[in-house]
């Protein structure tokens, strides 16, 4: 199940292209049969959808030529908006647009239109020119569809466009995968190993980034085992060939032909999953932040925004300590896998943040908000965490200002998060 869910993700823009195209076909044999008379229902349809056969051939010929010029012309549309997304934002937005219903569903319709009118054209050279035919009408039907289709389109092009929107889809998608994983870290706890179970290293058979890793399937094969297994690497790691990838631990001999079915439930892809990695996707965050106060750009309201979704998306982190996962269907056999703490978190997101923006008041002030919004919602381990990235910020940024202004309105928010951890 998990690795049909992977190869759904994966090949997401062929199935949603595919399907209209797919629809556009059983129309075309349905349409068919009907004018060709093989289904009996011609007779009861009414006169107004039956048009004459010449004047269908040319509707369907009109028709075919502007699906293929809309088609290049949307394809076109889609290239212009990734290349934007690419140098405007960060490469790894460009998914974002592209994994979007209505941007598969707008390719996919105007290829099954154009499909479907040169079907129309074959099957109607088979009717006796004085008969009418209803592939004609439906072909206009489905042109209206198109362009109601078409017009959604622009308008998610126009508002997807906007930086705004690009940090709020992209702030979501982090927000679903957050949930899910702060949810099952609620009802975990810590991992207990047994020493004098006996132990077996399990190696990678390919290179990729770790994604996904069916759990339900392992505690299937292992069922009637007692033991444990440990995995080693996590989600969104990278992993060589060869790399030892799990711990198996088990009272009785481990047998060499559960290597390969442990192996099989270990999904490795070329590259990040972001509906299962939520560090992948505070990535992109932190990559458009980083991009927006660069000095070729220097938009830092943009950054300041994506700072402040940051310290959104990791309060529901900072509020749990554990970081391990534990999963079982009885008390013999136990699958644990430990993610990244909250504290590696702190410092991946906000020290290159630091590094960057370090200069500019402005970002050293939201870094200072979105550390404070943290601190209110972590428990007391978490808060010793954050209380040692703000004594690295104030370390780091207190050389960069000098004036008293600037000195000012500093220390006050310096101040401002002391007074917080006093409270708290």
């Amino acid at each position: 199940m998990q690795k049909l869910k992977v190869f759904f993700l994966k090949n997401i823009t062929w199935i949603y292209t595919l399907e209209y195209i797919a629809f556009s076909i059983v129309l075309l044999f349905v349409v068919s049969l009907i004018d060709l008379r093989i289904l009996p229902i011609k007779d009861f349809l009414p006169d107004i959808i039956k048009l004459r056969v010449d004047f269908s051939q040319g509707i369907l010929t009109s028709l075919a030529a502007a699906f293929l010029t809309i088609t290049t012309f949307t394809f076109s549309t889609i290239l212009t908006v990734l290349n934007t997304y690419a140098s405007s934002f960060t490469p790894r937005v460009v998914e974002n647009f592209i994994n979007r219903k209505i941007t598969l569903k707008v390719v996919g319709i105007f290829i099954g239109g154009f499909f479907y009118c040169i079907g129309s054209l074959i099957f109607t050279r088979e009717v006796l020119h004085n008969e009418a035919v209803i592939s004609g009408f439906v072909a206009i039907i489905y042109s209206i569809i198109c362009i109601i289709y078409f017009i959604i389109f622009v308008q998610e092009v126009i508002t997807k466009f906007q930086g705004v929107n690009v940090i709020l889809d992209v702030a979501d998608m982090a927000q679903k995968v957050i949930d899910e994983e702060v949810a099952i870290r609620k009802q975990s706890q810590a991992i207990q190993r047994k020493e004098h179970y006996v132990t077996h290293q399990i190696q990678a058979k390919q290179s990729g980034y770790f994604s996904l890793v069916d759990l339900d399937a392992i505690l299937s094969m292992m069922k009637d085992q007692e033991g444990y297994l440990s995995i080693d690497c996590k989600i969104g790691q990278y992993v060589a060939k060869g790399m030892d990838i799990a711990t198996v631990s088990l009272k009785d001999v481990f047998e060499e032909e559960l290597e390969e079915k442990i192996l099989d439930t270990f999904v490795f892809q070329d590259q990040k999953l972001a509906a299962t990695d939520y560090r992948y996707n505070i990535t992109k965050l932190l990559e458009i932040a980083l991009r927006a106060i660069s000095p070729g750009i220097n938009d830092p309201n943009t950054a300041i925004h994506c700072i402040n979704k940051l310290g959104v998306l990791l309060s529901p982190m900072a509020s749990i300590d554990t970081y391990h996962i534990q999963k079982a269907e009885n008390r013999q056999f136990r699958i644990y896998y430990s993610s990244y703490g909250f504290q590696d978190d702190l410092e991946t997101f906000y020290l290159p943040l630091m590094q960057y923006g370090k200069e500019d008041l402005q970002v050293v002030v939201a870094i200072l908000q979105s550390l404070t919004l943290l601190y209110q919602n972590a428990t007391q381990i978490n808060q010793r965490h954050i209380q040692t990235v703000i004594q690295h910020v104030e370390e780091k940024v207190k050389p960069c200002f000098t004036t008293s202004l600037e000195t000012s309105i500093l220390s006050q928010h310096l101040q401002g998060f002391k007074d917080t951890s006093q409270e708290g």
